[in-house]
């Protein structure tokens, strides 16, 4: 199967510092995959570059057959390609629903049908008339990934999703995940939590000082020399 999504030789330079180099990595749609390093290791980056909130300063990003190199985030969403954000994205003064509504591109019957589906699903229909102001920091979270899959994507890049979330919502938004994926929607998971994304995902990259050092099944990244040696082994 081609590539859904395919960054080709992917540099981001902030000056003399070089964020993410020369990153050459493939996404098809059949899997769940885990994106790990530790800090500083340039895989927010990598999201930023790839769904368009930053340009690389070489190379080349293309989702389902398209350059989106240089296409605006919103042009990206469109394609049905979408990121999370690590703190949630939530407007405070807006209640929940009208947060999920924001984002709804249909008819206001079908997005209010279709957004108290999702909080339902994730446990959160409880909220639903409440300001996002007054959110938890862990709801704040969940929202702002419904908030994201509001917009259908096909593919969405999961970033820090479960920070800050209690264990059982993290098991109900893992749970509900896979659902999403056996009904066609791909993701790629940052998660602080190397348990989660080795449970979670069936493939992994591993980055290191903005390069990719290893790719393979859970298992396989688990027990790579280089690996343990650049993050595992620094929080085992």
């Amino acid at each position: 199967m081609s590539a859904k999504l395919s960054v080709e030789g992917v540099t981001k330079r902030y000056g003399a510092l070089t964020a993410v180099d020369s990153i050459d990595i493939e996404f098809g749609t059949t899997k769940k995959y885990g994106l790990i390093g530790p800090n500083g290791a340039g895989k927010t980056t990598l999201f930023d570059l790839i769904s368009g909130v930053q340009r690389p300063n070489e190379g080349e990003i293309i989702y389902d057959g398209t350059p989106i190199t240089n296409e605006p985030p919103h042009v990206i969403t469109e394609r049905g390609l979408a990121k999370t954000f690590q703190e949630g994205e939530v407007f405070d003064d807006m209640t929940v629903i009208e947060n999920l509504l924001a984002v709804w591109s249909g008819s206001l019957h079908d997005g209010l049908e279709y957004g108290e589906t999702l909080l339902e699903q994730f446990e959160m229909l409880h909220v639903r008339d409440l300001p996002a102001g007054d959110l938890s920091g862990g709801q704040t979270k969940v929202i702002g990934l419904i908030r994201t899959l509001m917009t259908q994507p096909e593919f969405v890049l999961l970033d820090e999703v479960l920070a800050g979330v209690n264990p059982t919502l993290q098991r109900t938004i893992l749970s509900d995940l896979d659902d999403m994926h056996e009904d066609g929607v791909t993701f790629v998971m940052i998660e602080h939590d190397i348990n989660a994304i080795m449970e979670f995902t069936d493939y992994v990259f591993a980055l290191s000082d903005g390069r990719l050092i290893a790719e393979g099944t859970p298992e396989e990244v688990r027990n790579d020399e280089i690996v343990l040696e650049s993050y595992l082994g620094e929080s085992a």
